[in-house]
């Protein structure tokens, strides 16, 4: 069942991408924090197939892990909102998903260097 999802995943079916975050959650036992390996696959998601969701997603995971360096953190956060704005442009549209408007809200609320 996870090749099968995992495979949907790198295909970019936004369904498949939940359940593969659900799958890593009960199999890590903590509803309330997100692993690093698992901010690692959705990262490693992205930048294989550069899909508007996995790319969002990482760039909001970097910025709301607890763990780490803040300089680093912040770095890669700001490669994933440039990645998403050079790969999916700043509208809102169908074909992103309308993840633009929150790249742009998460762009805005990241404290000055």
């Amino acid at each position: 069942m996870l090749d099968r999802t995992r495979a949907q995943v790198l295909k970019g079916e936004a369904a498949a991408s939940v359940t593969m975050v659900g799958i890593g959650l009960i199999l890590h036992g903590r509803r309330d924090v997100l692993p690093v390996s698992l901010i690692r696959q959705i990262c490693t998601f992205s930048q294989r197939n550069a899909l508007p969701l996995h790319v969002a997603s990482c760039a909001y995971l970097s910025a709301l892990n607890p763990i780490g360096d803040r300089d680093e953190k912040r770095r890669l956060t700001e490669a994933e909102i440039a990645r998403f704005e050079t790969l999916h442009g700043q509208e809102d549209s169908e074909a992103n998903g309308g993840l633009a408007g929150h790249v742009q809200a998460l762009k805005a609320c990241l404290p000055r260097s």
